[in-house]
Parts: C-alpha cells; structure tokens; sequence
C-alpha cells in the first residue's frame, strides 16, 4: 500500500505533492504585494509629474477661477420667454425679409388665407399612406 503523505512516492508516480511547501507560498504572496506597490508607486509618481498642478484644485476653486460665464443664465425662464415673444413677432408682423428689400414677411395667418384664397399649389412631397 502507498502512503498518501510520502514525496517521493508521488514524484515516482507522476503525482502531485499533497503538502504545500509554505516559504514558497510566503514568497509568492511577498511578491505579488511588491508587484502591487511597485505600481502604485509609478502611478503615483505619473500623475504628479504630468497632471498639473491647477487641475489639482477642487470644483469650489476652479469655479471662482473661470473668467467667463460657465454656461449657466441666472434668468433663464425669462430669457426663453424674450426669445420666444421675438419669434412671435417675426411670425406676427410685417417686414423685410432681406437687406436689399427684395423679399417680404407678411403674418402667417395672413399668409394662411391668402393661399386658401388664391389657392396656390404647393410643391410639397406626397406621402403614400401605408394600408393598415
């Protein structure tokens, strides 16, 4: 009968041995830490030496530090409203079109019956309605 606890009686069968060799396991996990550090410490050194040093400053500072509006309106509800009340009145009014004078804005309402009136063709694509 074979003893399950005898090295050499596994290496002469082709066998693993059943015991763990402890230094070696102890090396390896030394060797892995090392690893582990040995990067952090290149990583560490990478950021300080290329990001520099003014991006390091926290959101409070670095928006103190911008100089020009950061995207944010204070009146944003009444600058739509403004913007809107204008395109009413391109929409709403007469004028000219052009610098030259050559083409005419007329209200849309007006514009509406006068094709109604007229009835003038428009070119508009034609749709083919899909049977459902």
């Amino acid at each position: 009968m074979i003893e399950p606890n005898n090295n050499s009686t596994n290496d002469t069968l082709g066998h693993e041995p059943e015991t763990m060799d402890t230094r070696t396991v102890a090396m390896l996990v030394v060797g892995l830490l090392a690893i582990v550090i040995f990067a952090l410490v290149i990583v560490g050194l990478g950021f300080r030496w290329f990001v520099p040093y003014s991006a390091k400053e926290n959101a409070g500072q670095q928006w103190q530090n911008q100089r020009g509006n950061p995207g944010v309106e204070a009146n944003q509800k009444y600058d739509r409203q403004e913007l809107q009340a204008n395109e009413r009145k391109l929409l709403d009014g007469y004028g000219w079109q052009d610098e030259q004078r050559t083409v005419a804005r007329i209200p849309i309402i007006r514009a509406m019956k006068l094709m109604v009136e007229r009835e003038l063709e428009v070119d508009w694509p034609k749709f083919k309605k899909e049977p459902q």
